[in-house]
């Protein structure tokens, strides 16, 4: 597969990538912490080793991609799309996947520990998001419009709760 576009190694922290059409990225080892990706399109995608602490991945299609071993610990994954995506050792403690479709996502040694999961959240067959840490909580109902957020150069970072 070769990728449409090419970030590898790149930081690219507290971008906006707001409904970006990315399907088949190369983003390894990519700094993208405090990212809008909101309605992005990343569709098998290769997010390999990449920080995305405190993302920002509401309604993102993630279906196919492959976020081994990264980092998605406080992003909010709302609603996102990840059907069929790798998150093999993935972590993401602190993560918000309410009403996220993972049903046929690969979980294996992913850390899901104080991930906030609701009802809607779709988790594979056979796996229990109560040993895993998952905390259960109400849907956040729907999302507000990104034409009511104030302009994201003027948006400020919330420092990370969690640590290295």
């Amino acid at each position: 597969m070769v990728p449409e576009v090419n970030f590898d190694r790149t930081c690219m922290e507290a971008a906006g990538f707001y409904h970006a059409n990315l399907p088949q990225a190369s983003l390894v080892s990519v700094n993208l912490r405090h990212t809008d990706l909101t309605t992005a399109i990343l569709r098998r995608a290769r997010c390999v080793l990449a920080d995305l602490r405190g993302a920002k991945l509401v309604e993102t299609d993630l279906r196919d991609a492959d976020l081994t071993e990264t980092d998605l610990r406080e992003a909010n994954l709302r609603k996102a799309d990840a059907r069929g995506a790798v998150l093999r050792r993935a972590d993401l403690r602190l993560a918000d996947v309410r009403g996220t479709d993972l049903s046929t996502a690969d979980l294996t040694e992913a850390r899901l520990t104080g991930a906030l999961a609701s009802g809607r959240t779709r988790w594979p067959e056979g796996f229990d998001p109560t040993a895993a840490g998952v905390v259960a909580t109400d849907d956040p109902g729907p999302e507000p419009s990104p034409l009511l957020q104030p302009p994201g150069m003027t948006w400020q970072a919330p420092p990370l709760r969690s640590t290295p």
